[in-house]
């Protein structure tokens, strides 16, 4: 059709909020009860057969009355269902929200407790949609809203589909987001609930550490890797840890079920101690507090489906006017942009100050625009022969591009300084000066701290600061502490080993004064594989690092 106005004739469309691999939303007008909603203009491939289009509009439109007769709290409101120029419009509230992608992307990850909470909402708004036969098949944080006063709504029903229907469509494509999908899905097996566990688990691990468990820099190279990896450890602990292990079973006949998963959520959500273990602390002046400890190796790492951060996220995106899309269109969607691996296909992406093709109008070709974004690459880099372990005299140039090793890119941080990571590392902020850089791969973490105003003595910082970190530290064992002239600045090297859930983390902490703020770069990872993976991240922040400001 050619820009309407109504919709029939009552949603007058006014601008576009989002778009995704089912179509585009709209902020509209209802002409009949004068409020705000927003509309879901549901769209198929040009090149789908039309015997095969007119069995997914019926689908759709049968299957969106269903979901819009469940009545829960976690599951967003579908006022109207109508059909216009032949393709389905699904009229649904309108929200102001924030997803728990945008929550992630500004934080890095979120607390224990609170990813908890979140999944106990999310754990009862699929019961409620199980209860009646359906599945949602495209759980993710992009489709998880976070309101106001604790509300959580679990929106886009958008691909869902009862039990009975089949995975594949007849062109033989998968439908949904292959980073949040279950090994049996992309397998081509039935959809059923454990299906939606696994994507709950998959959401969970990634609000807690700030990336999903498997992905990679392409759609197979994702799909692979849910097939054929081990399931990394999340790197919280507690009952959120098993929870979240217990949900990436990739068996689903012995997945934990929402009633074994419950309790262990339950239990997360009081449990502040589950979210951080103990591992560095920077030196800070005389009589100042020390920046707080913090969590193991690279178990809080902080990366995306869809970009490489290399700035803190500023909220550009709230007050967000979610579309919520809760409705059902079938298992036989067919389009590629449904292989959504980047984790962004959301209907929910406006704001008051920023709106996405205000002048769009429904299209008639049902082709849907992609807006996709590079995917970091998970390889991870070996480090050149010549790199050596810090000595206890390194006195050194400034470094220049030269020094950037292959494989690394150098990055200028907000923070005020450059540092040279492995390409693809993903960046996050953990309080105001410190900042953290997630290696590919998830095994090897370098932090960043900054002290405005530093001791006059990085040694003795270190002996200060080491009784209260071996405190809460299993199995603490200092390698060293050093002195050493690093460049122009003293500085002293604190290497260490302790017991963490998956074996011995190996971390070396170097602190430096510039006058007069004080560094301290750190990195950590496995100690088995600290010569070969982490100590070379080390070498090569130390060999680029320079103060910016």
């Amino acid at each position: 059709m050619s820009e309407p106005v109504l919709v029939a004739g009552r949603y007058r469309l006014d601008t576009v909020l989002g778009r995704g691999g089912m179509g585009q939303v709209w902020e509209a007008h209802d002409e009949m009860l004068g409020r705000r909603v927003a509309v879901k203009e549901v769209r198929w491939p040009a090149d789908m057969p039309t015997d095969e289009r007119e069995v997914l509009h019926e689908r759709t439109m049968r299957e969106a009355r269903v979901t819009a007769r469940l009545s829960h709290p976690g599951v967003a409101t579908i006022y109207d269902v109508v059909s216009h120029d032949g393709r389905p419009f699904i009229v649904m509230e309108l929200l102001a929200a924030a997803s728990l992608d945008d929550a992630v992307e500004e934080h890095g990850h979120l607390p224990a407790a609170r990813v908890a909470e979140i999944g106990l909402e999310i754990l009862s708004a699929l019961e409620a949609a199980h209860e009646q036969g359906v599945v949602h098949r495209d759980v993710k944080p992009s489709n998880v809203m976070l309101r106001k006063g604790g509300r959580v709504v679990l929106t886009d029903f958008g691909i869902a589909s009862s039990h009975s229907d089949a995975n594949l469509t007849t062109t033989g494509l998968l439908v949904g987001s292959p980073s949040y999908m279950s090994p049996e899905r992309l397998r081509g097996s039935g959809i059923a609930p454990p299906a939606d566990l696994w994507s709950l688990g998959v959401t969970l691990f990634t609000a807690a550490t700030g990336a999903p468990p498997f992905r990679a820099d392409n759609t197979m190279g994702t799909i692979t890797a849910v097939l054929a990896n081990p399931t990394p450890d999340p790197g919280v602990r507690g009952p959120l840890r098993d929870a979240i292990l217990g949900l990436l079973n990739k068996d689903p006949a012995t997945r934990l079920t929402a009633d074994q998963v419950r309790p262990l959520l339950e239990a997360a959500a009081q449990d502040q101690q589950a979210a951080d273990s103990a591992g560095t602390m920077p030196f800070a002046a005389p009589g100042a507090s020390a920046s707080s400890a913090i969590g193991t190796a690279a178990a809080e790492s902080t990366q995306t489906d869809t970009e490489t951060r290399t700035s803190p996220r500023r909220s550009r995106r709230l007050p967000l006017l979610a579309a919520v899309a809760v409705l059902l269109l079938g298992g036989a969607v067919v389009t590629a942009t449904l292989l959504d691996d980047d984790g962004a296909d959301t209907d929910t992406a406006a704001t008051d100050e920023e709106t996405t093709d205000a002048e769009a109008t429904p299209s008639d070709d049902g082709v849907t625009p992609s807006d996709e974004e590079a995917t970091p690459s998970d390889e991870e880099t070996t480090p050149s022969e010549d790199e050596t372990t810090p000595s206890d005299d390194e006195t050194t140039t400034d470094p220049s591009e030269e020094d950037v090793p292959d494989g690394y890119e150098l990055r200028d941080d907000p923070l005020g300084f450059s540092v040279a990571v492995p390409e693809g590392s993903a960046r996050s902020l953990d309080g105001p000066t410190r900042v953290d850089y997630t290696v590919p791969g998830g095994n090897t973490l370098l932090r960043v701290d900054q002290i405005p105003e530093a001791g006059p003595d990085a040694e003795q910082a270190w002996l200060d600061a080491e009784p209260s970190v071996s405190d809460g530290l299993e199995e603490y064992e200092r390698i060293r502490i050093d002195p050493l002239t690093y460049r122009e600045w003293e500085a002293a090297d604190w290497e260490y080993t302790w017991e963490g859930d998956n074996g011995t983390v190996h971390a070396l902490n170097r602190g430096f004064i510039t006058d007069p703020r004080g560094f301290a770069l750190y990195v950590s990872g496995p100690d088995e594989t600290w010569e070969s993976e982490s100590l070379p991240v080390f070498d090569a922040a130390t060999d680029t690092f320079q103060p910016t400001d």
